[in-house]
């Protein structure tokens, strides 16, 4: 009788490790972008359960092609079952290459066609009054980044609050709460 279990336990153990596998496999969650992206990894993590592993790439001062380069990004792991959430371009919208920036999130949804992306609109700056050629700028820019993705299934666009109240004391970047 030992027999008889020592040997089925010697053949089971390959289907239910595949089993267990697919069982335990936890959601990723990327997510990317300038120094706007701060303590947001942590603050989306205390939110989801256990079966979503958060990642978070922060790059401060970086422009759109730097962040989402593929010599230090590689998504070829990712499935559609994980979620990458961007979040940049206030450095690309401030040196007057918004359209530099644009072409590289276009290159980015290109390479990430096997995942969801969420890509999160420029902040408006509160830095700045609200005339400002920088707000204007970013303004065109969301306008444009909406146009880019409309095209792909796997990319959405999500607004973020411009009100002053949730901004920092400088008014550039965003609060967590």
């Amino acid at each position: 009788m030992q027999q008889r279990t020592l040997q089925q336990g010697k053949k089971n153990p390959n289907t239910t490790r595949k089993t267990v596998k697919s069982a335990c496999r936890r959601h990723r969650l990327l997510v990317i972008g300038d120094s706007h992206i701060r303590g947001l990894s942590e603050k989306i993590s205390n939110c989801l359960d256990d079966s979503f592993s958060v990642l978070s790439i922060t790059k401060p001062n970086a422009d759109i092609e730097t962040i989402t380069s593929p010599i230090h990004l590689k998504t070829g792991k990712l499935t559609k079952e994980d979620l990458i959430i961007f979040l940049g371009g206030t450095n690309d919208i401030s040196r007057n290459e918004a359209k530099k920036g644009l072409r590289s999130l276009k290159d980015f949804t290109q390479r990430t066609i096997n995942t969801n992306l969420i890509l999160l609109v420029a902040p408006h700056r509160c830095d700045l009054p609200p005339q400002s050629c920088v707000n204007t700028e970013v303004k065109l820019y969301n306008k444009r980044l909406q146009s880019l993705v409309s095209v792909s299934n796997h990319v959405w666009v999500l607004s973020m609050p411009t009100e002053r109240r949730h901004h920092t004391r400088h008014g550039l970047h965003l609060t967590l709460r």
